[in-house]
Order: C-alpha cells, then sequence, then structure tokens
C-alpha cells in the first residue's frame, strides 16, 4: 500500500478534521469519498468546500443500510476500496450525573457503533483483497479523561477496545487497524460550547474549564492539518504491527504520564495544568 493510487472512504468528512484528511488523501493522488450526512441539506457548504478534491458520499453510519449502500457505491464505481477512515463522531460535554441517558445512547451510537457499522461492511471486501487499512479516529481522552468529558471519553475508550480486538483478529487477513488519538486539536473555530443542559451545582467547574476556549487549552496540541497529515503517513507506509499513534506533543506527554502515576497523583497534575481550582 505504498505510493499506490489508492481508493479512501473517509466518514465525517463534513468536520474539520475530516475535511482536512479528505483534502490531503486528495493533494497524495488518492480517489477520496468524503462521506456525510445531508450534503445538500445543512452540510452544503461542507460540500461545495470539498467537490473539487472528491467524491461526495450522502452516508449516516447510524443506519446500516445507509453504511451499505455507500460501500457499495464505492466498490461499484471502483471496484476496490483501500482504506476506511472512521472519523463521524459526536462530541459533547456536561458532568455524568447530568447526561440524559437518551442522549448517551445517540453518542455511543455516532462514536461507538457507527465505525462498527462502517467496518463490518467494508471487512469482507478487505478479506477478499488480502489487504486494507482501517483508520480510527480516536482521541486521546479514550486513554485518560478530564472532567466535563466523560460520556464523550466512554465512547472513546469503548471505541479502542473493540479496535484493539479487531486488530488482533484481521491481521490474518492482511487488513490493518490503527487508532489515532489526537490531543487537544487547535481548532480554527475554538468558541466555548453551550452546556447540553442546566449545569447546577457544576457551573462553577464549568467556568474554569471553558473559561477561554471550546475545551482546555493545552500546549503542545496539534491541529486538523496535524491529524490529517498523520492520517496521510498511515496510509502511506502503513506498519501492522502499530496500533496507536498519537498526534501532538500534549498527547504524547499525556499518555506518558498517565502511566506513571497513581490514580489521585494524575488527577492532581491534570487539574494543576488546567488551573481548575473547583
Amino acid at each position: 500500500m505504498t505510493r499506490d493510487r489508492l481508493v479512501c472512504l473517509v466518514s465525517g468528512a463534513a468536520g474539520q478534521i475530516g475535511s482536512a484528511t479528505v483534502r490531503r488523501l486528495g493533494e497524495q493522488g488518492h480517489t477520496v469519498y468524503a462521506a456525510m450526512r445531508d450534503p445538500y441539506g445543512r452540510n452544503a457548504p461542507a460540500r461545495e468546500r470539498l467537490e473539487d478534491c472528491c467524491r461526495i458520499l450522502e452516508l449516516d453510519v447510524t443506519r446500516m443500510e445507509s453504511v451499505q449502500a455507500g460501500i457499495d457505491r464505492v466498490i461499484r464505481e471502483t471496484g476496490q476500496l483501500n482504506v476506511l477512515v472512521n472519523n463521524a463522531a459526536l462530541v459533547e460535554f456536561g458532568p455524568v450525573e447530568l447526561v440524559k441517558p437518551e442522549r448517551a445512547g445517540e453518542i455511543l451510537d455516532v462514536n461507538v457503533v457507527g465505525p462498527l457499522r462502517m467496518l463490518q461492511a467494508a471487512a469482507p471486501i478487505f478479506r477478499v483483497q488480502r489487504s486494507g487499512l482501517i483508520v480510527q479516529m480516536s482521541s486521546v481522552s479514550g486513554r485518560l479523561v478530564t472532567p466535563l468529558a466523560g460520556i464523550y471519553a466512554a465512547s472513546k475508550a469503548a471505541l479502542e477496545a473493540w479496535s484493539e480486538a479487531a486488530w488482533q483478529e484481521l491481521r490474518h487477513f492482511g487488513v490493518g487497524v490503527v487508532l489515532v488519538e489526537p490531543g487537544d486539536v487547535d481548532a480554527e473555530s475554538a468558541s466555548a460550547p453551550a452546556p447540553a443542559g442546566p449545569l447546577g451545582h457544576y457551573k462553577p467547574l464549568w467556568g474554569q474549564v471553558f473559561a477561554d476556549r471550546g475545551r482546555p487549552t493545552v500546549r503542545g496540541g496539534p491541529s486538523t492539518w496535524d491529524v490529517a497529515d498523520a492520517v496521510c503517513g498511515l496510509v502511506e507506509h502503513r506498519d501492522p504491527t502499530v496500533l496507536r499513534v498519537q498526534v501532538g506533543s500534549d498527547a504524547e506527554a499525556a499518555v506518558a504520564t498517565r502511566a506513571m502515576l497513581s490514580d489521585e497523583e494524575f488527577r492532581e497534575a491534570l487539574w494543576a495544568m488546567l488551573d481548575i481550582s473547583w
């Protein structure tokens, strides 16, 4: 899979990381399908930005029939699929006590079961080809947790767990699985998020964590283009022995530090770094 013209499918292509990944893969000469929901409605601006470098694919990862139809179209038009980038995700912040169970279910459906649907549709093709790469867009939150990110972190931890199993299972068929774990991505628009509901007793904590931007500010966080470049590097130089790749010096440092400290020591270090006194 080195220096070939590959057929790549990127889910969640309307988002900043997805859009950057689509564009970078297109710049490398690959045939890229940018999968997104509602490309002629609410995601029309993203579609218009990407149409010059890819093929737009309407796809909803929460519906197996939509996933299968999308994969079928790729095979019908190109005869192959070489790379699947599972990037579609929901991000939502709030205290665990106040997260509505129904909303937690929606987040887990998109972030955990959605990539599973995509893998299950693509894996039979990869097995027949005896080659393929599945890139799972995870997060450093899948390895360590900050306050107010509990359900999102839970979704990424679950993704990490079943991806590790798939990494072990699919290698027999020549199929690679790799988790990309960005740190605090410095997105182009980083405004403070709106809480999912009333914060109650947690309002002071919210104010400290999200005082200046849409998530805790951490030095060394990657840009969306850094993440896209990391994905492209994995596509160009696949190593089936690699399961996890951190993107950003903040992610690398956080994972290394977490491994050395007790739970309480890490909590104290994390809260000091984020300047939380709550």
